[in-house]
């Protein structure tokens, strides 16, 4: 099953500083890029937070609260 995990607080702010520099990635980009490896986990990324980006090799999405969630493909 393909799982959201909160991310470390030293990962939080680096993605923190990361998007305030840069515009995260657009929610529909990534959610649409979701839905061919995790169709279950793209909706719910969908319904459930509010921007998303790709960052050292992996996808983070930001929810409601600012917490950045890493996107775990492997399980």
């Amino acid at each position: 099953m393909k799982t959201l995990n909160p991310v470390a607080d030293e990962v939080q702010e680096t993605l923190d500083r990361l998007t305030d520099q840069v515009a995260a990635e657009s929610l529909p980009e990534v959610v649409e890029l979701l839905n061919i490896k995790a169709p279950a986990l793209g909706q719910e990324i969908e319904s459930s937070f509010q921007s998303c980006t790709w960052w050292d090799g992996d996808y983070y999405c930001q929810d409601e609260n600012w917490r950045w969630h890493s996107v775990d493909l492997t399980q």
